[in-house]
């Protein structure tokens, strides 16, 4: 383990946060409104579970998380959430039957994508049609270097950010795909700095591409 290593703790609740939390589920109090919904129906639901239900813990904190996700008002952000439990669920799918696992132990949430994964026994899983990126998928699948397939799972990531904003000019949709951007380009910048500096230079691109300037302005 690396000694000097520093906890991301962006985005997370401290221990004594979560303890607080846990507290006020079990004594049946109303938790502080910081706490997202899904994270208190998954403290609510988890300490009901038995011992021996307990290695649901993890899939069920993402269920409840996706399910959130996919519940947003604004229809980008619930669409986004949906194609990253499609994209999850599919390469831990393709990897299950890789290694002879049962494929309905591995997959998480209610979607109907969801449940032709589980059911299906189709070599795509009947999903080639419904979705564009399944093949891509695919061949990301069979990747055998770690590394190398987490860049293509990012760019495909990236791909659908910015096709699906493609319309999208200065909007709030716009903003959520730039922080989402900037968030693998930091990820990669850790792991990779080549590839995190490529990303950041075509985010740049991009954004000098997407900038208008008015015709009165250019008098």
């Amino acid at each position: 383990k690396n000694k000097d290593a520093v906890i991301e703790d962006k985005g997370n609740f401290s221990a004594e946060e979560l303890l607080q939390l846990i507290e006020a589920v079990r004594e049946g109090d109303t938790p502080d409104k910081k706490y997202p919904s899904y994270l208190v129906n998954f403290v609510s639901q988890y300490l009901q579970l038995s011992q021996d239900e307990l290695y649901r813990a993890d899939d069920l904190l993402a269920a409840l998380y996706y399910s959130y996700g996919m519940s947003s008002n604004n229809a980008f952000i619930a669409s986004w959430f949906e194609f990253n439990l499609n994209l999850n669920n599919i390469l831990a799918a393709l990897a299950a039957r890789k290694y002879k696992m049962e494929v309905s132990s591995v997959i998480v949430g209610a979607t109907s994508i969801c449940e032709q994964l589980r059911t299906s026994n189709a070599r795509d899983f009947g999903l080639n049609e419904t979705l564009e990126y399944f093949e891509a998928l695919q061949r990301i699948a069979d990747i055998e270097e770690l590394v190398e397939r987490e860049k293509k799972v990012d760019m495909l990531k990236w791909k659908w950010l910015e096709d699906e904003s493609f319309f999208h000019y200065f909007t709030i949709e716009r903003i959520f795909v730039f922080l989402m951007q900037l968030e693998m380009i930091e990820r990669w910048i850790s792991l990779d700095k080549e590839k995190g500096n490529e990303l950041f230079r075509k985010m740049i691109q991009d954004l000098k591409n997407e900038v208008q300037i008015p015709e009165e302005f250019r008098k």
